[in-house]
């Protein structure tokens, strides 16, 4: 919850695109316009362009399950 409070950097209750994109760049990832949207995409079951916290929740739990050989670089 910390996490997600942190990357909900608004309090709206969602993580948006410019929470992911500040979050990843305070941690030294640059990301470009397509590869927001595509992780918009694939993260946001629900189509509304933002993550609630059961979706982030499931994002981070996603990558704990994935080998660290196949975590993006």
């Amino acid at each position: 919850m910390d996490l997600f409070r942190h990357v909900d950097y608004r309090n709206s209750g969602f993580v948006d695109r410019d929470g992911i994109r500040i979050f990843l760049r305070d941690q030294g990832f640059h990301i470009d316009e397509d590869g927001l949207d595509s992780m918009v995409r694939r993260l946001d079951h629900d189509g509304d362009e933002r993550l609630s916290y059961s979706e982030f929740v499931e994002a981070l739990n996603a990558v704990g399950r994935a080998p660290v050989e196949d975590l993006p670089r």
